[in-house]
């Protein structure tokens, strides 16, 4: 496994939308660990194994 996920990546792996990841950073359910200038959300694998359970 590699050390951060797009918020499309994390999405397909968890098969959820990306309306719903963008939905729990906004509602500080879950942050992405990494949120670079241009917007773009990248989770660690430690998130991705918390959003599974």
């Amino acid at each position: 496994m590699k050390n951060f996920y797009s918020i499309g990546e994390v999405a397909k792996i968890l098969n959820i939308s990306t309306s719903k990841l963008r939905y729990y950073d906004k509602n500080d359910i879950i942050s992405p660990e990494i949120r670079k200038e241009n917007g773009y959300r990248y989770y660690s694998e430690k998130q991705i194994v918390l959003l599974k359970k």
